[in-house]
């Protein structure tokens, strides 16, 4: 609050005026006392000086009352106009803030629409595979789902049959290499050929050799699902998986899709969105293998740091403590004995994810709808 302004009489100022009135009073008595006696008698100048300061007085007072009503009424005038520009710039400032407001209510609502309009044309093109199968709906379906990197390593492994722990494919879209350098002067060709591979997860040897034999193919875009398969099922067989080839159909691709929705759905956060982290494997309805561990959407997370350390961690692992020694968590209520076992196995191919196993991967990334060769004049002339 300002400070109270003070007020300075001028006393002197006062009192010069005052003795100039009276002198000026007092002049008339003077001229006719020493002067000349024609300028009044004394009675008539006393007559005449107390009537002009009766006068002067009685002005003073009409001044004074006048004065203080001006002054009442300047000041109500300008506190109601001063009252007045503070409502004006008030309703000003109300209806800015009303203004922005609703522009800010209206971009929020833009954002939000043009997020589930996004995501809604993303779950689209991804369910095209649930009508129909063909090399570009797989392509597509994978391109989503790596674009929201809700794939670990931009591939994903299903079960390839109706028997849920049966034969299992890993179908990753990226660039593959040949071997040797790499020459190319097209550019969907400078980090390697683009592949659409289907690999067979082979768990051991079949003819009882050391290591375990990489079965794979490279689906041709020429090629229908039917050809795929088949070809697929035929490298099984030369690599001595016969029993297991005969298990490999179309379901394969319907797992494929389940294994996409849901992954995507966890990395959009949709209400019906059950899986946390990237998806390593889906195993069936309900069940996956993600970053975070051993995911199901009744029985929560085993966590990967609660997982067994495996032969092959120890072989190429330091000698830092990764994971446990044995898992030790009962089967869940309700989960069948023999799923659950298989569930640990295939999850504790990556978990726990430290050392080794929770290393970046060196590949070229996994195509994703920007980086799709297929759109380009180059991929399709090459497919001719």
């Amino acid at each position: 609050m300002p400070a109270k302004q003070e007020i300075h009489i001028r006393w002197w100022a006062i009192a010069v005026v005052t003795l100039i009135g009276l002198g000026i009073t007092a002049l008339p008595f003077i001229l006719a006392r020493w002067v000349d006696g024609e300028y009044g008698a004394w009675e008539s100048l006393g007559s005449s000086a107390l009537t002009n300061i009766g006068t002067a007085i009685l002005l003073v007072a009409v001044v004074f009352l006048v004065e203080r009503g001006l002054v009442r009424r300047v000041q109500e005038v300008a506190r109601q106009q001063a009252t007045a520009i503070v409502d004006e710039r008030t309703q000003e400032l109300t209806d800015t803030n009303r203004d922005l407001s609703i522009r800010i209510d209206a971009l929020q609502a833009q954002l939000e629409q043009s997020v589930a309009d996004e995501d809604s044309e993303r779950r689209a093109r991804a369910d095209q595979l649930s009508k129909d199968v063909s090399f570009d709906t797989v392509a597509e379906a994978l391109e989503q789902a790596n674009d929201l990197r809700a794939l670990a390593w931009g591939e994903i492994t299903v079960p390839a049959s109706i028997v849920t722990t049966g034969p299992r494919v890993t179908l990753s879209w990226r660039p593959h290499s040949s071997g040797g350098m790499q020459l190319s002067l097209d550019d969907i060709f400078a980090n390697g050929e683009p592949r659409l591979l289907l690999h067979y997860e082979a768990s051991h040897s079949p003819d009882g050799g050391i290591g375990i034999p990489v079965v794979e193919v490279a689906w041709d875009p020429r090629q229908s699902p039917v050809q795929a398969l088949h070809a697929l099922r035929d490298e099984m067989r030369r690599r001595g998986f016969g029993e297991e080839a005969k298990l490999v159909g179309d379901k394969l691709f319907q797992n494929l899709h389940a294994a996409v929705t849901e992954a995507m759905a966890a990395r959009t956060g949709a209400e019906n969105a059950w899986a946390t982290g990237a998806m390593y494997e889906w195993l069936r309805d309900g069940w996956a293998v993600t970053e975070r561990g051993l995911v199901s959407r009744d029985h929560g997370i085993v966590e990967s740091g609660a997982f067994p350390r495996t032969a092959r961690q120890k072989a190429y692992g330091t000698d830092e403590d990764r994971g446990v020694d044995a898992y030790t968590r009962p089967v869940p209520d309700g989960v069948d004995p023999g799923f659950w076992s298989f569930a640990l196995e295939r999850a504790g191919e990556v978990h726990p994810r430290t050392g080794w196993s929770g290393s970046g991967d060196s590949r070229p990334s996994a195509y994703t709808p920007s980086t799709s060769p297929r759109s380009r004049s180059e991929w399709n002339e090459s497919q001719a």
